[in-house]
C-alpha cells in the first residue's frame, strides 16, 4: 500500500490538474462569446437607435459621418475590453 500512495497521488493531481484546464477553458470560450454577443448587440441597438432618432433628410453627411466614428470607437474599447474613459 505504501508503493501505491506515491503513484495515487500523481494520478489524482493530474486528474485535478486536467479538470482545472478544461474548466478554463470553458469559461474563457464563454467570455469570448459573450464579447462577441454584445459587440453584435451594440451594433443593433446603435443602428436602431440612429434610425429612430435621425432620419435621413434631418442630418448632414458630416453627422452621420461623425456617428459612425464614434460608435467604431465603442466597438473597438469593447473588443479589446479597455474602459470608455481613456478616449
Amino acid at each position: 500500500m505504501a508503493r501505491c500512495a506515491p503513484k495515487c497521488e500523481k494520478t489524482v493531481q493530474a486528474l485535478l490538474c486536467r479538470n482545472l484546464n478544461v474548466k478554463l477553458a470553458t469559461l474563457l470560450n464563454a467570455i469570448s462569446s459573450r464579447r462577441i454577443r454584445l459587440q453584435d448587440d451594440l451594433g443593433t441597438k446603435f443602428n436602431l437607435l440612429v434610425r429612430r432618432r435621425f432620419c435621413p433628410q434631418c442630418i448632414s453627411k458630416a453627422e452621420k459621418i461623425e456617428l459612425i466614428r464614434e460608435s467604431l470607437v465603442v466597438l473597438r474599447m469593447v473588443r479589446v475590453g479597455g474602459s470608455l474613459k481613456n478616449k
